[in-house]
This record gives structure tokens, sequence and C-alpha cells, in this order.
């Protein structure tokens, strides 16, 4: 029980990190140092992408509950009696890939965000009546698309050369 309260805990430190106090940090002119300095562990373990880092939170976790259970230090096994027999078979299935299932979902949500999700959530949640009806937005939208993959091509391009 400890191993998952010491997990529940190491999860909230950074779903506060990632959701707040990140965030709140990035517009402190007094915090430009203590950035300046996790820069390289920020890039090395997750991009310094919040979204990046909360996804491998889910894989870390998931992986940790797989272990946990498989040597058995988190067990359902004394609540079994108190399910009909018709079901424990598919709970014990349910509880043992769950775990697996939070990884999944972790890897998931790092491939949206690191190949999938490329636009601010502005230009995504523009309907196609506006684009249609206007084509000043249509112009812009394009606009920023052809910025967007110029600018990833020079930095490719630059850490190429680098």
């Amino acid at each position: 029980m400890r191993y998952v309260v010491a997990l529940a805990v190491f999860v909230a430190l950074v779903a506060v990190w990632v959701t707040w106090l990140r965030p709140w940090l990035l517009c402190q002119p007094w915090a430009e140092g203590f950035f300046r300095s996790i820069e390289p562990f920020e890039r090395i373990f997750y991009r310094k992408s919040e979204t990046v880092l909360w996804a491998r939170t889910k894989v870390f976790v998931g992986g940790v509950l797989t272990m946990l259970t498989q040597i058995q230090a988190i067990n359902i096994t004394p609540l079994l009696p108190l399910i009909p027999d018709v079901y424990e078979t598919w709970i014990i299935v349910v509880w043992n890939a769950l775990p697996m299932v939070i990884s999944a979902v972790g890897f998931i949500d790092e491939y949206m965000r690191v190949i999938d999700t490329t636009k601010p959530i502005e230009v995504v949640d523009v309907s196609e009546k506006i684009v249609d009806e206007n084509p000043a937005v249509a112009e812009q939208i394009a606009t920023f698309e052809a910025v967007k993959h110029e600018t990833v091509a020079m930095i490719k391009a630059a850490k190429e050369n680098a």
C-alpha cells in the first residue's frame, strides 16, 4: 500500500508541476536562472513540453503498477469473495490489464503531442463555415501552416549542422 501512496504523491507533484507551477514560474523573471539550469534535464526527459511530461508520467505509472501487480505488492484477492463468480475472471483480467492500459494511454498522448498536435487550439477550433465565409481567416491559416513547416525545417537543419 505504501508503494501506491508514494506513486500517488509522485503523480500529484507532476500534475501540479505541469498544470500550474511550471507555467507560473515561466512568467516570473526571478525564475529564469532556475529554468536555465534545468533546461538540459527538461530537453532530455520531456522535450520541455508539459504534455510530454504528463504522458511519460502515465507510462511510468503504468509500468510501476504492472511491476507491483506482478510481485503481488498490490492485490485484489481479498475483495474477490465480494464479487459474483460469473464476473471474477473478468475482474482479474481487467485488474491485471489496467496498468498496461495506463501506459498505452501515455504512449498515445505523447504520440498525439509530438506527431499530430502541431497547431494551437485556436487554429484547430475554427469551424469550416467561418473559414469558408472569411477568406482572410483562410489566408491566415494557410500562412500559419507555411510558416510552421518552414520553421520546423529550419530547426531540423540547424540541429543537423550543430
